[in-house]
Order: structure tokens, then C-alpha cells, then sequence
């Protein structure tokens, strides 16, 4: 688990679309919060591809993505088993961030867990949901929530 401020993941233009869709979408109707991002790694097509820590990742199926308002991310954390030193700074990471700028994204795979924050993106979560707004029926099949 980590708290990066600078998330290197190679990620499709779409996937990341997505992503930010997520969370500008998710903050207009809750507020603060951390997009969680499930990843199943069963797959190993070329579609999606992400890198975290020490391991790249290949995926073809639907961006499985979730929003968690901030009240509810300790919990999840907690689910995890980390310690509250662990989690103190994610807690001030979700109730710091520029939502207009920012994503504070949760990544579990497996029974691995990587909390980052996406920044500087090439595309502005505001930017991502105007666009997917525009454009969902060429998304709605990639994208499904948990």
C-alpha cells in the first residue's frame, strides 16, 4: 500500500476518461471521496494497460469503478487491515485534493491495495465527464460500477 503524489501509470486516453468521469461525477453528487478501482488480472488482452508498483497489468474487460465519499474511505481502508498510521495520510489526502484538478484513485488487485493521486492529468476530471456526458454510448459498455 502507498500514498504517491504522482501517479506514472500507462493508461489509455478512454481509461483515463473514465476515471475522471468517475470522480468529478461522483464529487457533484457526494462530495470528497477516492475513485476504487478493481482491477481483475485474469485477463491479459492489450487493451487497458496500467503499471503500479512493480507489476503492469493488461486489461480488456470493463473498468470495474467505484466512488467512496470520504466518510466511508477509513472504513474500507480499515477493511484492509491497515494501520491508522497508514491511513491518517490518505484521509488528509481525500479531504485535501482539488477535485477539479486531482483524483485521489484506490487500485486493488487481488489482495494488494495502492492508493495514489492522479495529478496534472492530460485530461481534467471536469474535462473527462464532459466528455463522456457527450459521448456515452460509445463508453457504456466499458463501464460498470461495483
Amino acid at each position: 500500500m502507498s500514498l504517491r503524489n504522482h501517479f506514472s501509470p500507462r493508461l489509455n486516453i478512454n481509461t483515463l476518461l473514465l476515471i475522471g468521469y468517475t470522480a468529478w461525477e461522483s464529487f457533484l453528487k457526494s462530495g470528497n471521496g477516492a475513485v476504487i478501482w478493481s482491477l481483475d488480472i485474469s485477463d491479459t488482452s492489450d487493451v487497458a494497460v496500467i503499471s503500479t508498483q512493480c507489476k503492469i497489468f493488461y486489461l480488456e474487460q470493463p473498468l470495474n469503478l467505484a466512488f467512496l465519499t470520504k466518510s466511508k474511505v477509513q472504513a474500507y481502508l480499515q477493511e484492509w487491515i491497515l494501520n491508522l498510521e497508514a491511513i491518517i495520510p490518505i484521509i488528509k489526502a481525500v479531504n485535501n485534493y482539488n477535485p477539479q484538478k486531482e483524483i485521489i484513485l484506490v487500485l486493488k488487485c487481488g489482495n494488494e491495495l495502492e492508493v495514489d493521486i492522479l495529478v496534472n492529468s492530460v485530461i481534467s476530471p471536469v474535462e473527462s465527464y464532459k466528455q463522456i456526458s457527450r459521448r456515452w454510448e460509445e463508453f457504456k459498455l466499458c463501464y460498470q460500477t461495483f
